[in-house]
């Protein structure tokens, strides 16, 4: 189950403007184009490089205007956060929590009443710590990505 609508657009914001969000292919975007035009649609492509994991380029599939759809690719122009509201794109987080910890074994599980995602942080003989603990999976993926330190360059691939 994923958190409510509000919830998501505050996770979304704070991953993005720490800088920890990797964007993939399929993940649903949004994001301001200036004059009241905002573009929403699926990523086709990630390009260019920047330092850490924010800033990179998007390049839409489609987009609308108010009243006016746009059809088309589009590089996106301000900020886009991801719509963790979409299922596809929310479980794209996962990928990207592996990633910032460099752990291809990284998971999220249930513990009691929340849920708590597991890293290695010390290397891998000494097990998995709880790196991230929310009332929902996303909410801990979240909370471990923002807590991570960046331990490998924002081209690496992800896991």
């Amino acid at each position: 189950m994923l958190p409510d609508p509000q919830t998501c657009r505050t996770l979304a914001r704070a991953v993005t403007e720490a800088g920890k969000w990797r964007w993939l292919p399929g993940m649903l975007a949004t994001g301001d184009a200036g004059d009241d035009v905002v573009l929403t649609g699926r990523v086709i492509d990630v390009y260019g490089s920047a330092p850490g994991y924010g800033g990179v380029p998007i390049i839409w599939e489609q987009t609308s205007a108010p009243n006016q759809p746009i059809r088309g690719r589009l590089t996106a122009v301000g900020p886009a956060l991801p719509d963790l509201t979409d299922p596809l794109t929310a479980a794209g987080a996962l990928p990207v929590f592996r990633a910032a910890y460099a752990d291809d074994g990284a998971y999220v599980a249930r513990d009691g009443d929340e849920w708590v995602a597991w890293a290695e942080i010390d290397g891998p003989d000494n097990g998995r710590d709880g790196v991230g603990h929310g009332p929902t999976e996303l909410e801990a993926t979240i909370a471990a990505i923002l807590a991570a330190p960046l331990k490998e360059s924002p081209d690496a691939p992800l896991r």
